[in-house]
């Protein structure tokens, strides 16, 4: 796997040889290849990556460094624990802005339709959990 240390120690996204597919080594699992108690083979990931709904986004310009972040956010979020923006944030490598943002995708079908609870926690800060998949109606 071809990986660049960045700042602070973190692997920066690199191509593969032959598929031109991203690799981020810094968001495999620290369990040794296992998520959500699966073996990594049998883990089909979600797909959180890709380009994005908004005007100014531009994916050239954008959209490695917003995978990035989500690929960061959403293993973090994993854990089915309250995390605050300020948190989600330093795991993301990114602005509360930009995390506040990545929530908002995981909630949209085309990034894997996840149900994000929230909660108030007083004077103007919220708390986020990953709560599973939305359930499909219709």
């Amino acid at each position: 796997m071809m990986s660049s240390e960045g700042a602070a120690g973190k692997s920066t996204p690199t191509t593969g040889m032959h598929s031109g597919l991203l690799r981020f080594p810094d968001l495999l699992p620290a369990n040794g290849g296992a998520m959500n108690g699966l073996p990594l083979f049998e883990y089909t990931p979600p797909v959180i990556m890709g380009d994005r709904d908004g005007e100014t986004f531009d994916g050239p310009r954008d959209r490695i460094r917003l995978d990035t972040a989500m690929g960061r956010i959403f293993n973090h979020m994993q854990d089915a624990k309250w995390h605050t923006l300020a948190e989600l944030a330093e795991v993301g490598v990114c602005s509360e802005a930009c995390a506040s943002a990545r929530i908002r995708d995981l909630r949209k079908p085309k990034f894997g339709g996840f149900h994000v609870s929230r909660s108030h926690c007083g004077n103007g800060l919220w708390k986020y959990r990953l709560a599973g998949k939305a359930e499909v109606t219709g």
